[in-house]
């Protein structure tokens, strides 16, 4: 193993440089370039304390790209890749060891100048941060099997965010929450998904996602066992994918697990994810919650708590910020049924819908508007409270000191889950969301 070795170097467009890390930073707020650094730092720290090696060192040739712009993403892709990560919205090249990242969801200057970036870049940046520490460390680590690379890239990223304290606990941030969930409905899949299909490198995935969140697991989970550095120790010796496969199983056993697939599962299934995300991006570390949705998605993030049939209210604060579109949605009542949304915009004010599920089709969901509503009070870039209560059969919500709106619900099954949402090309924040 090399003991030193090239720290990242983080570019976008102009130069300037900072200790170990040299930072070229032009499209982004100068906010930006502190948490690039303080992300690329902690990463090279978690490396070195799970490669057991010192990762940072001098400043070399490796470089990390984060690009504003999605189309000078693509155009980057094209040039070193044929245009195969297209989608992807970010990629690794062991052979000129660059790595690029794409700002996911795209937003614009003026919302990164007050939110910083979206979760789910800080993510990216890490995982490929990882790959470059990795690549570094490993003289053959390019050629790791997958399953292990991209586990000890999102293993990895992901302790050293929680370190940074740019996200929260595994069951309470709903990134990792929705992995969790995930996770489980991989292995309840037919045929099912199991230890040996991870290490054979099975491609096949029902749902996109889904394998490289149990690859991130499994690396999590042999690392808690304690085996992890003896399994890198296989693959640093270059073993073949069957010899590493089974070194990996003998090491569990020898760590005194007797039905690794029963051990593994029960660990997963221990976990009490606090979130569910049908679509990304919600933040919920700290006090103010960063949501954000992509072009032509909404995002929606459900919480496990259920409302039941009692008397319930659910108070907050929002923030809607100004984009193409601005809208942002409190959900409550999921149930297969249907759910309701509060939708609030600067744009329209509120509206209220009843959603009526049609058997896991949404292109037949049918939408129900059941109020319409200005509000004076409601500004873009200003915070603005809310209370959404049910009173027996009566809902009330309630915007700032404006008149409360009243309606009839009695008809409609509010048992459910609540949830919050975010409307395509919308961005904004939550604060203080309680449910009483």
């Amino acid at each position: 193993m090399i003991t030193r070795f090239a720290a990242l170097c983080f570019t976008l467009l102009s130069a300037t440089a900072s200790a170990d890390i040299q930072l070229n930073v032009a499209e982004f707020p100068p906010e930006q370039r502190e948490q690039l650094s303080a992300i690329a730092e902690q990463v090279e720290r978690t490396c070195s304390e799970v490669f057991g090696e010192d990762v940072a060192s001098t400043v070399d040739h490796a470089l990390i790209e984060v690009h504003l712009q999605y189309k000078d993403y693509e155009r980057v892709d094209r040039e070193m890749n044929s245009g195969a990560y297209r989608t992807n919205w970010s990629f690794v090249s062991p052979r000129s060891m660059q790595a690029h990242v794409a700002l996911q969801p795209p937003l614009e200057y003026s919302v990164l100048v007050e939110t910083g970036l979206p979760l789910q870049t800080k993510i990216r940046v890490a995982n490929v941060a990882v790959y470059l520490c990795l690549y570094r460390a490993y003289e053959n680590g390019a050629s790791f099997p997958d399953w292990l690379r991209r586990g000890l890239s999102i293993q990895i990223g992901s302790m050293a965010l929680r370190e940074l304290g740019v996200m929260g606990d595994l069951e309470m941030e709903p990134w990792t929450s929705t992995e969790i969930h995930s996770i489980r409905r991989l292995f309840e899949d037919e045929p099912r998904f199991d230890i040996e299909a991870i290490l054979e490198n099975e491609t096949e995935d029902i749902a996109s996602g889904r394998i490289a969140s149990v690859r991130g697991a499994f690396v999590g989970w042999l690392m808690e066992l304690g085996v992890l550095g003896e399994v890198l120790g296989h693959a640093e010796q270059r073993s073949d994918e069957a010899q590493l496969r089974a070194a990996t199983l003998a090491a569990i056993a020898g760590a005194g697990v007797e039905d690794a697939d029963k051990a593994f599962r029960d660990w997963i299934d221990a976990f009490d994810p606090e979130w569910d995300e049908e679509v990304r991006s919600l933040t919920t570390r700290g006090d103010e919650w960063f949501h954000s949705a992509w072009d032509r998605r909404k995002a929606v993030c459900w919480n496990k708590q259920t409302l039941g049939s009692r008397d319930w209210e659910i108070t907050g604060s929002v923030k809607v910020f100004d984009r193409d579109n601005a809208q942002m949605d409190v959900l409550f009542g999921y149930t297969e049924a249907g759910f309701m949304t509060v939708a609030l915009s600067p744009e329209f004010g509120l509206k209220i819908f009843h959603c009526q599920l049609e058997d896991g089709d949404r292109d037949k969901d049918k939408w129900v508007r059941l109020e319409t509503k200005e509000l004076r009070t409601l500004e873009i870039g200003e915070w603005a409270d809310f209370s959404i209560s049910k009173r027996r059969n009566r809902l009330i919500v309630k915007i700032n000191r404006e008149r409360p709106i009243m309606l009839d619900v009695g008809d409609i099954d509010l048992d459910g889950n609540w949830g919050l949402g975010c409307q395509y090309r919308s961005a904004g924040m939550w604060r203080n969301v309680v449910v009483d």
